[in-house]
């Protein structure tokens, strides 16, 4: 690829970026195990993003469960085409993060 066709990819992504907006709210839940009878959650959350990151189980015994599942999601564009997804089903907790979402 010539060093053009890459600066016209660049502009493109790049106003592809500002001229759109997507919002995503998510709802679940996040456990962390530690071997620890202390948490350092600074040294906790560092693990984690590094092992995620490798693939590979965090150090010092430390193990961490997420689930997440979209609420909504929202896709703006600049000549206001919008795109939206709600879960159906909602709980009344979901229902509080949806407005939130709306508000967003």
């Amino acid at each position: 690829m010539s060093f053009i066709d890459e600066l016209v990819d660049s502009a493109r992504s790049l106003l592809t970026d500002v001229t759109s907006l997507d919002v995503m709210t998510l709802s679940g839940g996040f456990k962390v195990v530690t071997a620890d009878d202390e948490i350092d959650f600074a040294k906790t959350y560092a693990e984690l993003a590094k092992a995620t990151q490798a693939g590979t189980p965090a150090g010092g015994g430390t193990t961490a469960t997420v689930s997440a599942e979209v609420v909504a999601f929202t896709h703006v564009d600049l000549d206001k085409d919008v795109t939206q997804f709600v879960k159906s089903n909602l709980t009344d907790a979901e229902k509080t993060l949806l407005e939130s979402h709306r508000e967003t």
